[in-house]
Formats: C-alpha cells, sequence, structure tokens
C-alpha cells in the first residue's frame, strides 16, 4: 500500500516536502512523508530508479538548454493514445516535446480509469478546449448494443451520445459453450 502511494504521489508530481496535509497509506502525514523521502534517498544512493523517475528524468533532460532541440529536432509528429490515462507528469513530457510538432491526441474521458495516478478526464477537456486544438468525437461504438448504451450516456451526458454500431440482441449472436473444445468448433 505504501508503494503504491508512493507511485501516485511521483505521477501526480508531489514530491515528499511539498505533500498535501492528511493521510495516507494507513499513515500519518508527517510519517509517509519521512517514508517516502527515504525511499528516494535509498534509490539515488544505490543509483536505481523507479518507473516515474524514468518520466521525471527524462522531462528534466529535456529542460537542459539544447537538448529539446537536439533529440527531439527531427520529430515532426507526436502521437499519443489512450491520453485520457496519463498523469501529470505524463502529461508534462507530452507538453514539453510537442511545441513546434503536429500534436494528435486520440482517447476518450468516459474511460478514464487511471485517477489513481493522477489522469483526469478534466485535464483531457482542458487540451481540447485550448484554441488551437479541434476536435473529432469518434460515437460510433463496435463493442456494445445500444441498451448497454443507454446509461452511459446518462451518466456521461457531458459528452456526445455514443451510438452502437452493432444491431440486434446481444443473444442472437451469443455463443454458449459448456465444453472445453467447443469453442473452438462453434467460432
Amino acid at each position: 500500500e505504501i508503494a503504491q502511494e508512493i507511485a501516485r504521489c511521483k505521477a501526480r508530481m508531489e514530491e515528499p516536502d511539498s505533500l498535501e496535509p492528511g493521510a495516507r497509506a494507513g499513515l500519518d502525514a508527517a510519517t509517509f512523508a519521512r517514508v517516502y523521502a527515504a525511499y528516494e534517498r535509498d534509490l539515488s544512493d544505490s543509483g536505481h530508479i523507479d518507473y516515474a523517475d524514468q518520466i521525471r528524468l527524462a522531462s528534466q533532460v529535456l529542460d537542459v538548454p539544447g537538448v529539446l532541440d537536439r533529440v527531439c529536432g527531427p520529430i515532426t509528429e507526436v502521437y499519443v493514445d489512450e491520453a485520457q490515462d496519463l498523469s501529470p507528469a505524463q502529461w508534462r513530457l507530452i507538453r514539453q516535446i510537442a511545441p513546434g510538432r503536429r500534436l494528435t491526441v486520440v482517447g476518450d474521458p468516459r474511460q478514464a480509469i487511471f485517477e489513481w495516478n493522477g489522469a483526469s478526464p478534466e485535464r483531457f477537456d482542458a487540451l481540447a478546449a485550448e484554441a488551437w486544438t479541434f476536435t473529432v468525437h469518434l460515437v460510433r461504438n463496435y463493442r456494445s448494443r445500444a441498451g448497454l448504451l443507454t446509461r452511459p450516456n446518462q451518466l456521461m451526458s457531458d459528452y456526445p451520445e455514443l451510438v452502437a454500431a452493432l444491431s440486434g440482441d446481444a443473444e442472437d449472436e451469443m455463443v454458449v459453450v459448456d465444453q472445453p473444445g467447443q469453442a473452438d468448433a462453434a467460432i
């Protein structure tokens, strides 16, 4: 639980000395901050980095004058898929790389499932609202029948309504398998 909370903090770019007050991972704020700081010291002392450090260090390197042009100079287009699940640290890295380049971001804020790492539909929506962007809504849903889309469309009414591309009842095309090996024969 503590390791997961440290990963969440790092993805949200929260340092041990600048954490919001409140309990985390079952520890009071001061104790958690000390554990987090000790974890960071242990990583540094041993010469190791974790996943969040890979993103943070890449971002720091791109802040060094001349590095961005040298590393990203030949890049003309940046493509980001599943953008609704990017953490603040990942968005920062994308924003560093993207200026002067065509940025294509694909995602669905209705599918944002990584809020634990700081991802939020609001961040995705904020990008879509920027003056230099335009949005193409892909509303045709190829995974679900209309009946399954009714409630999600009601809950997520801020977004364009999803339209089922599949017709008919789910039971009309359902394959029921009772025995191992039957699935291959049925399909």
